[in-house]
C-alpha cells in the first residue's frame, strides 16, 4: 500500500496523479492495497503465464540485467537490492524508440521524459563505478580535522522521492569501507549505516569507468 502511494504520489504540474486501473497477477497483497486505494484491479488468467507475457518479459529483463551489472561491477549478489533499483532507473532514463502513451505515435524518448515532461538532468553513472564524493556531515565529523574532505567511493544509485521525483541525491559507499573486507562483513546485520546518501558526486566522463571491486 505504502509503495503504491510512494510511486504515484508527487507534484506534477497538473496536480496529484490519478490512477483508475492497475494490472497485476492477482497477488493478495496487491489486491488488498489496490482495494484500499480505490482503484480497479485487472488480473491475468491464473495458470496461464502467456496472458501476462508483457510483465513476464519485463521481469526476466530486470533479473538478467541486475545479474549482469552485479557481475560487471564485481559485487556480491547480496547487493541485488541496490543493483536492481539502479538497473530499472537506467532503463527508465535511457533514450530509445518507444510509443508515446498520449499520442500513440512512435517517438525517440525515455520513460522518464514521457512521465515528467523533461529529460533526466542528473549524472548518469554505472553501478559500482568509482566516484569522488563529499561525505555526509556525520561522516566528515569522524575524519581528521586537517584531512581531505572528498572521498573515493563506489556508486550505488539514486534516491527517488514519491511520485518518482528526483532531487539530485545519490547513494555511495566509501571504498575504504569495502576494500579488504569480506562481502558478508560489509553488510553484516544489514549494515546500511555504511551507505551514504549525498548531494555531491563527481564522475570523470573523460575516461573509461573504473570498477575497483
Amino acid at each position: 500500500y505504502d509503495s503504491l502511494g510512494h510511486f504515484v504520489g508527487g507534484e506534477p504540474p497538473t496536480g496529484p496523479r490519478k490512477v483508475g486501473t492497475i494490472y497485476s497477477d492477482g497477488a493478495p497483497d496487491i489486491i488488498h492495497a489496490v482495494k484500499r486505494k480505490g482503484w480497479v484491479n485487472d488480473t491475468s488468467t491464473p495458470g496461464m503465464p502467456q496472458t501476462n507475457g508483457v510483465a513476464e518479459r519485463a521481469v526476466r529483463k530486470v533479473v538478467e540485467g541486475t545479474r549482469t551489472i552485479l557481475a560487471h561491477a564485481g559485487f556480491h549478489h547480496q547487493w541485488w537490492t541496490y543493483a536492481i533499483t539502479h538497473f530499472c532507473f537506467m532503463s527508465n532514463i535511457e533514450i530509445k524508440e518507444m510509443v508515446d502513451p498520449a499520442t500513440k505515435l512512435p517517438v525517440k524518448s525515455s520513460a522518464w521524459e514521457l512521465f515528467h515532461g523533461a529529460p533526466f538532468k542528473g549524472e548518469v553513472i554505472p553501478f559500482g563505478a568509482e566516484v569522488l564524493f563529499m561525505p555526509t556531515p556525520a561522516k566528515i565529523a569522524d575524519e581528521p580535522k586537517m584531512g581531505p574532505r572528498g572521498k573515493t567511493g563506489l556508486f550505488l544509485g539514486y534516491h527517488i522521492l514519491s511520485g518518482y521525483r528526483y532531487r539530485r541525491d545519490y547513494y555511495v559507499i566509501d571504498l575504504d569501507d569495502v576494500r579488504g573486507r569480506p562481502w558478508h562483513q560489509v553488510l553484516n546485520g544489514n549494515r546500511t549505516d555504511r551507505i551514504q546518501r549525498v548531494k555531491e558526486v563527481w564522475f570523470d566522463r573523460s575516461k573509461e569507468p573504473s570498477f575497483p571491486m
